[in-house]
């Protein structure tokens, strides 16, 4: 049976599990279920998403229910993304509003809906799951910490100068500058390995907000002598502990302007005041670098989760951008086959002329010198995901091991590179 809105499947006499149909029942029991485990934290986003989220009929909210009370015990969410490798577009999705009660814990409930989740998966084609929930619990199901989330920048208010910015005009951007937007947000993010689709309809709902919250941003248009100079995001964190900031790059003038309106508009009216501000920028991006050049203090950063349910699918799917970094070395119109393995199975890269002929795939153990890089499970997505180098993955793990001939072939394929994965969510 497909999986979709509605579905439903006895586990036992006591629970079913279901897909919601998302009526005003269901949504009131799923949004009370995670206010219960997650607190205030998720008071607001849970019930905009059902609600209001421009995709809201693509996402699926699996749950499981008390039999004789109709009680939401516990619940997982799948969100349509659109994640940017290079200029390949892969079908992702999220996973979200993972909760259970406490008092039906070790019943396996996410383990079951995991199962439908990646069912759907495989049915919608989305090649890479993405989450970003507590630490260590979803390795069970094959996830890896692959690229940054959550850094935290913190700054001491009075580093901030206070310098003349009445030169430089902020204001909140409308409906009319959207096309300004939109370039400038594929003129940042292109820079980044992978990042995430512009896509208006979901832009507007995440990044086009009145007011500031948790998850939900607004844009604020830079003009200098009446003209449009730059943008940036500004929303509040998850844990109303700082702001988050996405800042394209401009000069250090300006850079320290965007500060000092910052400061005027938003961190001197908290009501909680402090000598200090939490700013959630990445480390990598020209502003975060300034706010640390200020003297700001870079905490060490959360991370996304990652799966790749199938590695061969994945492969194929970006097979254009591995052809490209052969065409740019020295191994251009290379023919020949490259095994990559993760200890359970042997992905083979086919290449012939310098592209890819085909990807095969062989379910064993990879005896000695038949894989040209190994690396153990899920690890092995920091290299073909391009976050970690090979070298920086054996340090941690002694059992990743490359052929020395094929070393350098494989930091040709697989780069370290930056990152900035978002969500719409």
């Amino acid at each position: 049976m497909k999986i979709i809105k509605g579905y439903s499947q006895k586990i036992d006499e006591q629970f079913t599990l279901r897909v919601a149909i998302d009526n005003d029942e269901e949504i009131e029991k799923i949004v009370k279920l995670n206010w219960n485990v997650h607190g205030d934290l998720l008071k607001d986003i849970v019930p905009r998403i059902f609600q209001d989220h421009p995709r809201k009929k693509d996402t699926l909210c699996f749950y499981v229910e008390k039999n004789d009370t109709g009680q939401a015990v516990s619940s997982l969410l799948l969100e349509p993304l659109e994640w940017r490798f290079n200029n390949v577009i892969v079908p992702s999705c999220e996973m979200d509003f993972v909760a259970t009660l406490p008092q039906y814990r070790g019943r396996n409930f996410i383990g079951l809906m995991n199962e439908l989740y990646e069912q759907v998966m495989k049915g919608r084609g989305y090649l890479l799951s993405v989450l970003r929930g507590i630490p260590y619990y979803y390795r069970r199901f094959g996830y890896e910490f692959v690229f940054n989330l959550d850094e935290r920048i913190t700054l001491m208010n009075n580093m901030i100068l206070d310098i003349n910015h009445e030169d430089l005009r902020f204001r909140k951007a409308i409906e009319e500058d959207l096309s300004f937007v939109e370039e400038k947000y594929e003129e940042f993010f292109h820079k980044f390995f992978v990042s995430n689709k512009y896509e208006p309809i979901s832009f507007k709902y995440k990044f086009m907000n009145e007011t500031i919250s948790e998850n939900y941003f607004s844009t604020y248009i830079l003009e200098e002598r009446n003209a449009k100079l730059s943008i940036f995001f500004i929303g509040v964190s998850y844990d109303d502990s700082g702001f988050c900031l996405i800042v394209p790059p401009v000069s250090e003038l300006n850079m320290n302007k965007i500060l000092l309106f910052i400061k005027n508009e938003f961190i001197d009216k908290q009501d909680k005041g402090g000598d200090e501000t939490k700013f959630y920028c990445s480390a990598e991006t020209k502003f975060g670098q300034y706010l640390i050049k200020l003297g700001g203090v870079a905490d060490p950063s959360y991370g996304w989760q990652v799966k790749i349910p199938n590695l061969t699918l994945f492969f194929k799917h970006i097979k254009s951008i591995l052809e490209q970094r052969i065409k740019d070395s020295q191994f251009k119109e290379m023919s020949r086959d490259i095994k990559i393995s993760d200890y359970h199975e042997i992905i083979t890269l086919k290449f012939s002329n310098g592209k890819v002929t085909d990807v095969l795939s062989e379910v064993k153990f990879s005896e000695p010198g038949i894989s040209d890089v190994k690396i153990p499970g899920p690890m092995l997505y920091k290299l073909i995901l391009s976050y970690n180098s090979f070298d920086e993955i054996k340090f941690l793990m002694k059992d990743a091991v490359i052929k020395p001939e094929s070393k350098h072939l494989i930091n040709v394929l697989f780069p370290k590179k930056k990152s900035f994965p978002e969500s719409y969510y």
